[in-house]
């Protein structure tokens, strides 16, 4: 026994509850909490087909089919019932009933050197004959054998409603006749007409031989896109018949095939809890499409921004070399200049050089220096020059020197 849980209920004030403890409460007395039918998200049509699951995931093997029959006269009771639109598209005169080529056929073309225009010619007049010599060896056998199998009026007009396998058209006229998986299948409800018909198809093939020369009396026009059937190898001719024979073989079968049904494989996903998340998933995408759109922009002006820096650095890179470049040039030139002037052009002018002044202190040395007062004198004007005390015991050294240096000599 489950008990209810209530979260977050507000409760009245105003209003007095009863108050019970749980060792009085009586056990029988207690109701069982019945859980809520929680909306899965699905549709009615969809609930109901919970046993198309089932079947796909093969927990069961029973696959419910329908039971496919033929029903006569009742197109004609509700053919008046219908009117044609003025804007209805009439698809046998608007519409080209051409066969449309395969891959398949494609390949068999070029591996046999056939051109799209002589194959699909060739197809139709092949078509057509075959046609003609079943409903002509229908004929024969139903007046010949119709007392013994009992179908003497069995209606031949169908076999003039077939179509080229391929062909996505069918005619208005027909009735009870399929296109399935590229092949025409007519169903009958006499199992002697079946086994009759199964040995005249499959005895096509041998009585072609009879107009071998001809095939089926096939005249195609000479044009750029067509080949001529006297340059084609017998053997060519025959492999082009067996090929084509498979593309308009005439399948038949009774009433009592047991139709099968076939369904794709189940992919399991998985399950939303609520349609209404749909709306939140959209506007989330939007929102992340917005960021993302958002940083590309923002990267697309950093990447702009790194580019145009790095142009003006290679610029300002390039117009200091440059500078370099011709002040180096300038230096040379200005040197070579100088070295023709003062080499050539100054004795030509008679301009002459100036002699670099040297300081005294620099030529003279220390020994003609210590007994040339003169020397000294300049010397003292030069390095102390305004300073009368310090010129003073230069003197007062100078004698000191001159005294104890002329008593050691």
């Amino acid at each position: 026994m489950t008990f209810k849980r209530i979260r977050n209920k507000k409760i009245d004030t105003q209003t007095t509850y009863p108050v019970k403890l749980l060792q009085d409460l009586d056990e029988k007395r207690l109701q069982f909490h019945v859980q809520s039918n929680v909306n899965t998200g699905m549709e009615d049509h969809e609930k109901e087909e919970v046993h198309l699951k089932k079947v796909l995931q093969k927990s069961e093997l029973h696959i419910p089919t329908p039971k496919i029959e033929q029903i006569e006269g009742v197109i004609e009771k509700y053919k008046p019932l219908y009117k044609k639109s003025k804007e209805y598209i009439k698809f046998n005169d608007d519409c080209p009933n051409d066969y449309i080529l395969s891959e398949e056929d494609l390949h068999f073309c070029k591996e046999n050197n056939f051109t799209e225009a002589f194959f699909v010619d060739y197809l139709s007049q092949m078509k057509d004959e075959n046609e003609k010599f079943l409903q002509n060896k229908i004929k024969k056998q139903c007046n010949s054998n119709s007392s013994n199998i009992g179908y003497s009026n069995f209606d031949t007009s169908y076999i003039s409603n077939t179509s080229v396998i391929g062909n996505n058209s069918i005619d208005n006229n027909t009735i009870g006749s399929n296109i399935i998986n590229r092949n025409n299948i007519i169903i009958s409800n006499n199992d002697g007409i079946i086994e009759d018909l199964s040995s005249m198809v499959n005895g096509i093939t041998a009585n072609y031989n009879e107009i071998q020369s001809t095939p089926f009396g096939l005249n195609i026009s000479q044009d750029e896109n067509s080949q001529k059937i006297t340059q084609i190898m017998p053997e060519k001719i025959e492999k082009l018949r067996d090929y084509i024979q498979d593309r308009i073989l005439l399948l038949y079968d009774n009433n009592g095939f047991n139709a099968y049904a076939c369904f794709r494989r189940y992919i399991i996903k998985a399950a939303r809890q609520s349609r209404r998340s749909e709306t939140t998933c959209i506007d989330q995408i939007h929102k992340v499409f917005g960021e993302m759109r958002y940083t590309e922009n923002l990267f697309q002006i950093a990447q702009h921004k790194f580019e145009t820096e790095l142009d003006l650095a290679k610029t300002i890179s390039g117009i200091s070399n440059l500078g370099c470049a011709q002040s180096l040039l300038y230096k040379n030139v200005n040197a070579s200049d100088k070295k023709f002037r003062r080499n050539v052009m100054n004795p030509i002018l008679g301009i002459k050089r100036k002699e670099k002044i040297v300081p005294f202190y620099k030529k003279c040395k220390f020994a003609t220096l210590r007994f040339d007062k003169n020397l000294i004198l300049e010397l003292q004007k030069v390095m102390y020059e305004g300073d009368k005390h310090k010129k003073d015991d230069i003197d007062k050294a100078f004698n000191l020197f001159e005294y104890f240096g002329s008593n050691e000599m």
